[in-house]
């Protein structure tokens, strides 16, 4: 793991990568339905994403491409234990790589029209961040639209606590989740 500023990125060398995902992969395998409650929590947290997708795509398509200092070559950013839990339990294939391996890149997966990643496999950040002219555009849709995007956005960030809470207390042993 590198240092970067006060950042650390966890698992950015090539090998780093692939042994996390392949613990992973391994410890879901062999836990299966012992991690039964984790895996519907996981499906939780994608339907939830599913419903912010199309206002996010609305955000995206009003504010990034006149943006000066788009997010995705800017920001530090790379895929979490959460991130990585979300994608194994639900069964979704992940990147090749973490997004950044050197501070003054870029992330890979920007693309000249946005992000190539499909949104459901993007870290987590990159979905839940709203930049101030984003947020602006969410405050004009009126306060019940934003209590909500609040709400859903929150839900999410509960059950991806609790989806590694049970993850961990199943593997290490400390009880079933079923």
């Amino acid at each position: 793991m590198k240092k970067r500023g006060s950042l650390e990125i966890p698992w950015e060398s090539p090998g780093e990568w692939q042994g996390v995902n392949t613990a992973l992969a391994g410890q879901v395998q062999r836990f299966g339905a012992e991690l039964e409650t984790g895996s519907r929590r996981a499906r939780e947290i994608q339907a939830l994403l599913a419903t912010l997708f199309p206002l996010m795509d609305e955000l995206c398509a009003g504010t990034c491409p006149a943006c000066a200092a788009p997010c995705c070559e800017v920001a530090v950013i790379w895929y979490n234990y959460a991130d990585l839990l979300f994608l194994h339990l639900n069964g979704l294939r992940g990147p090749e790589a973490q997004p950044m391996t050197d501070s003054d890149a870029m992330c890979r997966y920007s693309g000249a029209r946005g992000c190539t990643l499909p949104r459901m496999v993007r870290p987590w950040i990159c979905t839940w961040y709203v930049c101030p002219p984003q947020m602006a555009m969410v405050r004009e849709k009126g306060r019940a639209f934003r209590e909500n995007f609040d709400r859903v956005v929150g839900e999410i960030k509960s059950k991806r606590k609790e989806m590694a809470d049970i993850f961990v207390r199943v593997t290490s042993g400390s009880g079933s989740d079923i």
